[in-house]
């Protein structure tokens, strides 16, 4: 009778122990329930519990964007020079004056001149500005023709023409700065534009009065091929301008306005 009477008492408190301990469960079931992991989350968990990557060793300032990188080399080839030194060979066609007039001071007699002048060799310092494939650049330099021999003269005046030759004729010499629109596919280019001459004339010995020489605007045109990165060749028609006078014996000769036909031909070298 004792002993029921103990089993009696152990369910009782068993019984009040679950009925005070119900209502915490009721509340915490739904918290549990909120912290329990999502299946479907385990994926993106398990890629993300991997070790972590090594920290990059390059700063900052040495990393691009795709977008940089992709305007670096249009950037680069926006505007580069090309630096070259030349040396050639420029043969003289002829020099050539339509607007000749002699004068004593009281009669004015008019014709036309020609002079043909020899070859001379001529070294070239050039720049070429955006010198790219398939664009438009410009070019500039200067060149120097040594001292040419003006081999053959040819006058007509008032319809009468006179011609001579000399053992030891006069010699011109010029230096020309130059300007050039330049058009360049990939080892070919096209080049023209406008060129200035100076000009320095020396006659031979003898009394030949006081001659003046200046130079002045003239134009050129011609085309260049790149060999390799390092040498290129050309070939351009030039005229320069040539206007010369002289005074000699109470009569003055003046050849007006002329110019001077050239044809070159010659190699340069890429400095850079």
């Amino acid at each position: 009778m004792r002993k029921f009477h103990r089993c009696r008492l152990f369910c009782g408190d068993v019984v009040n122990n679950c009925l005070y301990l119900l209502p915490c469960l009721v509340f915490l079931t739904p918290s549990l329930k909120a912290q329990e992991p999502d299946p479907s989350a385990s994926t993106p968990v398990k890629a993300l519990s991997g070790p972590l990557p090594p920290p990059s060793t390059s700063s900052p300032s040495s990393t691009t964007s795709d977008a940089d990188a992709e305007a670096l080399p249009v950037a680069k080839a926006k505007v580069p020079l090309k630096i070259s030194v030349g040396l050639g060979l420029t043969a003289a066609d002829a020099g050539i004056w339509e607007n000749v007039s002699i004068s004593d001071g009281t009669t004015d007699l008019t014709g036309d001149a020609q002079v043909e002048f020899g070859s001379a060799p001529t070294v070239l310092f050039d720049c070429k500005m955006n010198y790219v494939p398939h664009r438009w650049g410009f070019g500039f330099g200067a060149y120097y023709e040594f001292a040419r021999k003006a081999e053959h003269l040819s006058v007509t005046i008032a319809g009468t023409k006179s011609e001579s030759d000399t053992e030891d004729p006069a010699k011109i010499a010029q230096g020309v700065a130059y300007g050039n629109a330049v058009y360049r596919w990939q080892s070919l280019s096209i080049n023209f534009g406008l060129n200035y001459n100076i000009v320095e004339l020396t006659t031979p010995p003898g009394d030949y009065g006081a001659v003046k020489v200046r130079g002045g605007a003239g134009l050129q045109f011609g085309m260049s091929g790149d060999l390799g990165h390092s040498f290129a060749l050309d070939l351009m028609y030039r005229q320069t301008a040539l206007s010369m006078k002289q005074s000699m014996n109470g009569l003055t000769l003046n050849y007006g306005d002329g110019y001077i036909s050239l044809i070159y031909f010659g190699a340069r070298y890429y400095v850079n």
